[in-house]
């Protein structure tokens, strides 16, 4: 029986562990999605690493995704002397200017003339995350100030510079942003997350330039909203309706917003996802003590668990398994807390409630035309749990009805039997899924359910006298367009028979009337 987490865990990859033995423990010990941080690298390292990735995931046949992560308009600072950190005394004087050459104490660059020319005298600027924090106190020139250092501190290069409530108008892909989206469209990239994203403008456009710099005509990646300032907030709904999925980026949304607010605008974001049926992602210091610490904190296991029974789909580590000195160890840990979360779920994962949950009227603008494929998948999660079903078989080309089951948050592995090689590797970010690559063969709908259910015995899903729901949107498969089926496995069914034990068959003239 595979390993039976629902909820998944993304993985940076970074200096410790950007090599195929790690990476082969980092799958062994949980990781369902790999992320490339295009904010430290060149396309020359990437492509490697994606080679790489690419290789294991056929090689251990599993969905493990691959996520870029551009870089966006985040303000950083630039180099320093011989790429070491600076140290940064309370009370000490410093320049920040626009340039390109490597800094020191007492001078940091940016690139971003933007940024420079826009502060005033008294604004906060804040460094790391806020780790550090100056105040401006002269103009020097259109592309220099003065700054006072309030709180000091060790200073890496490349660092983000956050000044709240500083508004600039500024395009969503810098220009190294643009050469990262043309390299990702020749790669096998299956999502890719957008930085700093204030409006749903900002993902149309992103989407634009891919579709326009696609030379071998591949299938876009999943397009992941970053959301991390306030800005985005304002028109938060349009952002989710336009992307294929969010983020709740909650390090520099902490500093860019009062820290007390970011726990209940996190529980915000994963709510609107849900009832918009799109993979959210928590990220952020889930387990950042574990960078040198062989255990977490206390609170950080909290956080983990409040993530999971917010209703997230996937929890996001970086510095921990990029840079940290127990990546292995750090998802393990994740994955054991992640599983007792889910075994302690709160009471609104009970069937009655998804049905109360999903006739909120705020589904009503993501539903509209819906009707028959939101039934469908809303009955699969009640009749699983009320017949106790071992497992959801969600038949999907595309994806969909396998993020709609997987939002009703069934307590049952959800099987995504998929002819697909971008719905086998995408699918495996949302709750629940464990996608399964098939060739379907059958000439009718029994012989293909039939050959569905030996995929599913064999993977280990399934056992003799199981129930199962079988169901399946819009495919290509003769007979098989908005079925629902509940089934008792009592044996190997090879293709070519007829289905055996079928307790009951539910089609969209009864569904339509749920």
């Amino acid at each position: 029986m595979p390993s039976m987490r629902l909820s998944k865990i993304v993985a940076t990859l970074g200096p410790v562990s950007d090599n195929p033995d790690t990476i082969k423990a980092l799958i062994n010990a949980g990781v369902n999605v790999f992320r490339l941080n295009f904010s430290h690298g060149n396309p020359e390292k990437f492509k490697v690493l994606v080679d790489c990735i690419d290789t294991i995931r056929k090689e251990l046949d599993v969905p493990v995704a691959i996520l870029g992560d551009i870089q966006g308009p985040k303000f950083r600072v630039g180099t320093f002397e011989g790429g070491e950190p600076v140290h940064l005394q309370k009370g000490a004087t410093l320049k920040l200017v626009v340039g390109e050459g490597p800094g020191h104490a007492g001078l940091l660059t940016t690139k971003f003339i933007e940024l420079v020319s826009a502060l005033n005298v008294g604004q906060a600027v804040l460094l790391d995350d806020g780790a550090m924090q100056l105040e401006v106190t002269k103009r020097l020139g259109p592309a220099e100030v003065e700054c006072k250092v309030l709180q000091g501190g060790l200073l890496k290069e490349k660092k983000g510079i956050n000044v709240p409530g500083l508004k600039i108008d500024i395009e969503p892909l810098t220009e190294k942003d643009k050469e990262d989206c043309r390299f990702v469209m020749t790669q096998c990239f299956d999502f890719l997350a957008l930085s700093f994203v204030q409006s749903d403008e900002d993902i149309r456009y992103l989407r634009c330039y891919l579709a326009e710099h696609n030379p071998e005509d591949r299938l876009l990646p999943a397009i992941i909203a970053k959301i991390e300032n306030p800005q985005s907030l304002t028109c938060i709904e349009a952002i989710v309706e336009e992307a294929d999925g969010i983020m709740v980026a909650r390090g520099d949304m902490g500093v860019e917003m009062d820290l007390e607010r970011v726990p209940f605008v996190q529980k915000q974001l994963i709510d609107m996802a849900n009832l918009a049926e799109k993979p959210v992602i928590t990220a952020t210091q889930m387990l950042e003590s574990m960078i040198t610490s062989a255990t977490p904190t206390r609170a950080e296991v909290s956080d983990i668990a409040n993530a999971i029974c917010d209703g997230s789909d996937a929890l996001m580590l970086s510095a921990e398994t990029a840079a940290g000195q127990f990546p292995i160890e750090t998802v393990k840990t994740m994955s054991r807390i992640m599983l007792e979360a889910e075994r302690n779920l709160p009471f609104w994962h009970r069937p009655d409630d998804v049905e109360r949950v999903f006739r909120d009227p705020r589904m009503v603008a993501y539903r509209d035309g819906m009707e028959f494929h939101e039934a469908i998948a809303q009955t699969a999660v009640i009749a699983a749990r009320r017949s106790d079903a071992r497992a959801i078989m969600v038949m999907s080309n595309s994806g969909s009805m396998a993020g709609r089951v997987s939002k009703r948050k069934p307590r049952c592995p959800v099987v995504v039997l998929t002819n697909s090689q971008h719905t086998y590797y995408r699918t495996n970010l949302f709750w629940g899924t464990f996608p399964i690559k098939v060739r379907f063969e059958g000439e009718s709908s029994d012989e293909v359910i039939a050959q569905a259910e030996n995929e599913v015995s064999r993977a280990g899903f399934l056992s003799n006298h199981d129930t199962v729901v079988f169901c399946a949107g819009q495919t290509q498969l003769l007979g098989l367009t908005n079925v629902l089926k509940i089934h008792r496995f009592d044996q190997v069914i090879r293709p070519g028979r007829h289905v055996q034990g079928v307790t009951s068959a539910v089609h969209t003239d009864f569904l339509s009337t749920c």
